[in-house]
């Protein structure tokens, strides 16, 4: 991976890191916000490769604090917490259990200590020091040294390939799960988009006359969430180039038989999908299928053009189960027509 080289230039990465820590510490004034410029400059300086990424509007909704990207791919998640605040209470706390469940390669972080997690397993932690009387921070050199070493192991984690339709469908759930817990939270918090929310009156309208009450933003979220997924899917199977599966145009790849789905995807994968605060979450999903051509999900006869090539898996999504649903005496409630069908 392109990064510093030697261990002298890295120790000068940190160095600076813990000064400008220290120095907005010292003011007394510092929150968790105020240290987030200090960890981007770091993660960054540490990996020439890697962009990370704090949206406020998302954050706001229940996003993580930062998304780590490689050439546009995401690769990693940073979620923040104030100087001296327990970690282990932030550990316990809904939010991280959440995003355990549901993000394959996460740091949780107080500025100073650092916890990695893949695939909601503790992998390592590291401290670069400690706060001291007199309010200053004091550098632990052995510290230092494996904060850099599990830092550099976790940019360079990359999620498990997807070989059988069982990683297809954990991974598609666990996506999922958090694009319903961040719709959750933007409407709790009252910062769901007008299209958001144009979208759930539609639902009302279409599908579940009472959707639209307060008390449903959970089932609404499910439905939505798993639309997303199962549409996606369903453009997937029918995508066959040129060019890599996209989210922009996914539509055109929706089956003509299903024009319920077809025509709500031109309304939830367009342009304006980009200001939604789980738009990382689906752009996950559809960058983690490229390579299912390649992974046997697909197989076609000899006697049968590329271009009918049949799915030999299931077409009813085996993470069905897995997303709790809140529809009427417990059925599920994603309508038939919304069903990936080959």
């Amino acid at each position: 991976m392109p990064s510093l080289s030697g261990d002298f230039a890295m120790s000068d990465v940190i160095k600076s890191y813990l000064a400008k820590i220290d120095q907005e510490f010292k003011t007394g004034r510092a929150t968790e916000h105020t240290h987030r410029p200090a960890l981007k400059d770091m993660i960054e300086a540490l990996d020439g490769g890697i962009r990370a990424t704090n949206e406020p509007k998302r954050v706001e909704c229940g996003a993580p604090d930062f998304v780590l990207r490689r050439d546009g791919l995401s690769i990693g998640y940073v979620e923040t917490k104030d100087l001296g605040k327990s970690l282990d209470e932030a550990e316990d706390s809904d939010q991280l259990v959440r995003y355990k469940k549901s993000l394959p390669n996460l740091i949780l972080t107080d500025y100073l200590e650092f916890r990695w997690f893949v695939d909601g397993a503790a992998r390592g932690s590291a401290r670069l020091g400690r706060i001291v009387k007199g309010g200053k921070i004091q550098p632990d050199k052995k510290g230092i040294e494996e904060t850099v070493q599990l830092l550099q192991l976790f940019l360079e984690s990359r999620p498990e390939p997807i070989t059988t339709p069982k990683d297809l469908s954990e991974r598609a759930a666990k996506l999922a799960h958090i694009i319903r817990d961040t719709i959750v939270e933007a409407f709790s918090k009252d910062k769901a988009s007008s299209d958001l929310r144009d979208l759930r009156e539609a639902f009302a309208e279409v599908l579940i006359p009472d959707l639209n009450r307060p008390e449903k933003v959970a089932e609404f979220a499910d439905m939505y969430a798993q639309t997303i997924v199962y549409g996606l899917f369903a453009a997937r199977c029918n995508h066959h180039g040129p060019g890599p599966f996209q989210r922009l145009g996914a539509a055109r790849e929706i089956p003509k038989t299903n024009p319920f789905l077809k025509k709500l995807f031109e309304t939830i994968t367009g342009s304006s999908l980009d200001e939604e605060p789980y738009v990382d979450f689906v752009d996950d999903l559809v960058r983690s299928w490229p390579t299912l051509t390649s992974s046997g999900f697909w197989r076609t006869s000899g006697s049968v053009p590329a271009r009918r090539t049949r799915l030999s898996i299931s077409t009813r999504p085996s993470w069905l189960p897995t997303i709790p649903r809140r529809g009427r005496g417990g059925a599920s409630t994603t309508p038939r027509s919304q069903l990936c069908s080959t």
